[in-house]
């Protein structure tokens, strides 16, 4: 019991903290990409499926594919709202339309292909509809303490859903497992120090990170309860991996076809 409770409180906190690190060094878009590998869902499904088993956790997996639109939601309202408000104001309204498209979600349980196909339409849709960055990336110090909130808030998460799964059930722990903590605390800081641009270059990079999260959920669904909690995590993770591979070629081949294209349409 204190070996889970000790996993719980190290593990995703030091996944962020790592994705952190790479977005003071590369930038904003870059830390939301990095965002994107399974920093929070991944540990939360792990211990779910050590505590409540597996084909509580194949169906969590699937209900976080849907909750992938709730995640959406929030990214949207955030980000445009952030456009004319404050973080304090804008945060807010972010976590309202999460709620509010989650929670007729944790009552819909489509398969799994289905809640996939949501998610990632979700996730493609959203990063077309953010608002467009109007200046180039300005690099600004963060302070020493951002690190620490980042990696408290994620703790607290993992927390608050492992524990409380149980008794939540398959639909809201589906729907909590991608709750915007890191969009939350990378929006907000991206706001602070760096403004609305900052804001919608981290949460572009992140929809484009999460459509892994699309084939290590679906993964873990058809998986689980066949193969085992060690090879299909193990087998989600590659696929993740792979995902991230995949749209960081895709996202840069796009950008060198518009940046070519410009003096032509000039």
């Amino acid at each position: 019991m204190l070996t889970i409770l000790a996993a719980k409180l190290i593990l995703a906190p030091v996944l962020i903290a790592l994705v952190t690190l790479a977005g003071r060094r590369w930038g904003p878009e870059a830390a939301g990409w990095l965002a994107g590998i399974p920093i929070t869902g991944g540990p939360i499904l792990l211990f779910i499926a050590i505590e409540q088993g597996e084909p509580f956790a194949a169906s969590t997996a699937t209900a976080a594919l849907f909750g992938l639109v709730a995640f959406c939601a929030h990214c949207l309202a955030f980000a445009w709202v952030a456009s004319r408000l404050r973080w304090w104001a804008a945060l807010p309204v972010g976590w309202a339309a999460y709620f509010a498209v989650g929670w007729p979600l944790t009552r819909w349980h489509p398969p799994t292909l289905i809640a996939a196909l949501a998610g990632g339409a979700a996730l493609i849709a959203t990063a077309l509809l953010l608002p467009r960055p109007r200046s180039a990336h300005v690099h600004v110090a963060a302070p020493w303490w951002e690190l620490l909130l980042r990696m408290a808030a994620i703790a607290a998460v993992v927390l608050t859903v492992t524990g409380l799964a149980h008794w939540l059930g398959v639909g809201w722990s589906g729907v909590l497992t991608v709750f915007p903590t890191g969009a939350t605390v990378l929006g907000a800081f991206a706001l602070v120090q760096g403004g609305t641009d900052a804001v919608a270059r981290t949460l572009r990079g992140m929809q484009y990170g999460m459509l892994c999260l699309t084939g290590f959920f679906a993964t873990l669904a058809f998986g689980l309860e066949r193969y085992g909690i060690a090879a299909t995590f193990s087998l989600a993770m590659a696929v993740a991996l792979a995902g991230q591979a995949l749209t960081l070629v895709i996202v840069r081949l796009a950008r060198r076809l518009t940046v070519n294209a410009r003096p032509a349409a000039s």
